[in-house]
């Protein structure tokens, strides 16, 4: 078999100018004048070239219907790509009959695609090998395309005939659609079944010896099945599961926290106030909002357990498994929401089956779907106003304490109960957006006491777990000791400096810079301290516990020793994960930086000659978001590439400089350098 890179691309139209042509036509006078045995020869050529002259051109017809048929494919492709584009949008604007229609039609489409191009109009062309492996290429693809809209269709369809259509799927008077929800899992099932199949079908499709724009077709293809046969994965394990968190089976009971990341926690912000909810067969209802500061402190620790050793030994010190207002210093939300799933159950008495946290910005996205809120005495409170409003307006506005937590209680609960309640227009795009925006700032966190629920919200991305993923990992926590909402003033840098060594180890730098910009008065000590309680800082002093987290097997060299007061500076493992804490005091209008090197083992990989170095940064919500900027050495003979977006390559290193944003999962590839 011909190499592809050897394979000769012969003109149709060059191929037809080396036909024999007759150079000369005689008249029959002229022939009787010759020799019987030239004249028989000479009789016999017209007829032979008239044959082949035949065959040419119908031949040439032939070329110019493949030519034609395979143009007007060409023109057709466009078109299809379009309607799907089409469908996509218009499902996200709930039109759920267009999207059916579109998917129908383009699916129809495409495997008119995979038919004319094995259609005998296109056996000339087929007769170059790399023509024919590029039809064959097309055709495979079409069908795959053709399974994966047809799967699209069908979910559609039974979106469509369900009464109420795509808006039966939104929260609607307090109320999750659990029944409609179980009913679409057969169907989702289905189309997850067949966009596997059809991706198998495009990855089989070779990638190379085809035409380029058709091998640019396949990586598309790929790159947009890959996630959609995972969210659909992720969707029929929704439905089998979500009923069952909202009460389809039998009654849940959840506690919801208020987060307040004005005073910083491991796990975004303090929790100072918290609502009841209830679940029955998708309704939910909510209780008296609480504040934690009421909750009881048993003398004994003892009764509630702690979820590992490592955090018992790390947190007991600053309240232990018994205080609710300090149970989340640690920044894996599951092990703090399971302490207070037992803290509810072994001090008050009462079992409920998860906890879920929110915070200002999970107010901010829930607003814009359902609009404002009332609040009594306050007006009207809109998503634009809403974080300003509970992180700092509040607290001027309210003189008494407890009366604004139970403020910011309250605007969890309305806002919490807006959503479900759904306005009538608000399609599950929107509904999906706003938990999409939760979730990546960790600002809507959900803990089910049962296994398999909680292994959902892990792949949701809902549970808030300390997780390093592979390679290398990086968090940088703040806890706060101030005693007020002083971290609202509070700037943040974090600074990441990678040297790749042998055999997967990493070295690392990594500096941890904090601006206070609260003032020494002017504002309440509420906000900028000092507590009531006896301390030795001053009003506008920032005082908080700083805990660097590395992946497992990371060994810390370099540790700021700076301390404060008898706290001193530790190294520990919690949950598994290295970690190197301080205290630390910053006064009003100055700042500290803190530098620490580490070494991490297995922090990236070998793959082929290529060195692949990933990169798991864990973000902490704040008030004001942490820049984060990654800098990673370019190792001796290598040159990156297929660098993400927003990448450069400036001075040496590979420097990612990332706006505020939520977590970062990181993977550069490394490739040795060409002569």
């Amino acid at each position: 078999m011909n190499d592809p890179d050897d394979i000769e691309v012969v003109d149709l139209r060059q191929l037809v100018d080396t036909i024999p042509r007759q150079r000369e036509l005689l008249p029959p006078s002229e022939l009787n004048d010759r020799p019987r045995g030239a004249a028989r020869h000479r009789a016999r050529r017209p007829w032979l070239r008239a044959l082949v002259g035949g065959l040419a051109v119908f031949g040439i017809g032939w070329a110019v219907l493949a030519v034609v048929s395979l143009v007007s494919l060409r023109a057709d492709v466009p078109g299809t790509r379009d309607a799907l584009l089409d469908a996509r949008a218009v499902l996200n604007d709930g039109d759920v009959g267009s999207a059916t229609d579109l998917f129908d039609v383009a699916a129809g489409d495409l495997q008119d695609i995979a038919d004319r191009v094995s259609s005998p109009v296109v056996a000339p062309v087929r007769l170059i090998p790399h023509y024919r492996r590029t039809l064959d290429a097309v055709g495979d693809l079409g069908r795959a395309g053709g399974l994966a809209a047809s799967a699209a269709a069908k979910v559609t369809s039974a979106l469509a005939e369900g009464e109420g259509g795509l808006g039966a799927l939104t929260p609607r008077d307090g109320r999750i659609p659990v029944q409609r929800i179980a009913e679409l899992g057969p169907v989702l099932e289905a189309a997850s079944a067949d966009v596997v199949t059809a991706l198998e079908m495009a990855r089989a499709v070779p990638a190379t010896g085809v035409d380029e724009a058709v091998a640019e077709g396949r990586a598309e293809f790929i790159d947009i099945m890959e996630p959609t046969a995972e969210q659909l994965a992720l969707g029929v394990e929704i439905t089998q599961v979500l009923p069952a968190v909202f009460g389809a089976d039998e009654p849940r009971r959840y506690v919801v926290m208020a987060s307040n990341p004005t005073e910083a926690r491991g796990t975004g912000g303090f929790f100072g106030a918290y609502v009841v909810m209830d679940a029955v067969e998708g309704e939910l209802s909510f209780g008296r909002v609480g504040e934690t500061l009421d909750l009881p402190v048993p003398a004994d620790g003892s009764v509630v357990e702690w979820v590992d050793p490592s955090l018992q030994e790390r947190w007991e010190i600053y309240g232990g498994s018994t205080r609710i207002r300090s149970i989340n210093m640690t920044p894996d939300f599951p092990s703090a929401a399971t302490m207070i799933e037992r803290y509810w159950a072994a001090v008050l008495g009462e079992e409920v089956d998860g906890v879920i946290a929110v915070d200002p910005y999970a107010f901010e996205a829930m607003l814009e779907v359902n609009g404002p809120i009332e609040l009594p005495g306050l007006g009207e409170i809109a998503s634009e106003d809403v974080v300003e409003f509970v992180s700092y307006s509040a607290y001027s506005l309210i003189g008494n304490p407890i009366e604004r937590k139970r403020l910011i209680g309250n605007v969890a609960a309305s806002t919490l109960q807006g959503f479900l309640d759904g306005p009538g227009d608000v399609t599950p795009s929107d509904v999906l957006d706003a938990l999409g925006r939760m979730a990546r700032r960790d600002s809507l966190l959900i803990h089910s006491a049962r296994p398999a629920e909680q292994a959902l919200l892990e792949r949701t991305g809902l549970a808030g777990e300390l997780d390093h993923g592979d390679g290398d990992m990086l968090a940088v926590i703040l806890n706060s000791g101030s005693g007020s909402k002083i971290d609202y003033f509070l700037d943040r840098t974090v600074r990441y400096d990678v040297t790749m060594g042998d055999g997967g180890r990493v070295d690392t730098i990594i500096r941890a810079g904090f601006v206070n910009n609260a003032p020494a008065s002017g504002e309440l000590a509420y906000m900028i301290g000092p507590p009531d309680t006896p301390v030795d800082f001053v009003a506008g002093d920032n005082v908080g516990y700083v805990s660097v987290y590395g992946a497992p097997g990371t060994t810390f060299h370099e540790i700021p020793d700076i301390g404060y007061g008898d706290y001193e500076t530790t190294e520990s493992v919690e949950l598994g994960y290295p970690v190197a804490s301080t205290w630390m005091l910053i006064p009003s209008m100055r700042s500290r930086e803190l530098i620490y090197s580490a070494t991490t083992p297995e922090a990236w990989e070998q793959d082929g000659e290529d060195r692949v170095y990933r990169l798991r940064y864990v973000h902490q919500v704040t008030v004001r978001p942490t820049e984060l900027q990654v800098q990673i050495r370019i190792p001796d003979g290598f040159e990156p590439v297929d660098l993400p977006e927003d990448v450069a390559v400036a001075h040496g290193p590979v420097t990612i400089v990332e706006p505020p944003r939520p977590h970062l999962a990181l993977a550069v590839r490394f490739r040795p350098a060409g002569p």
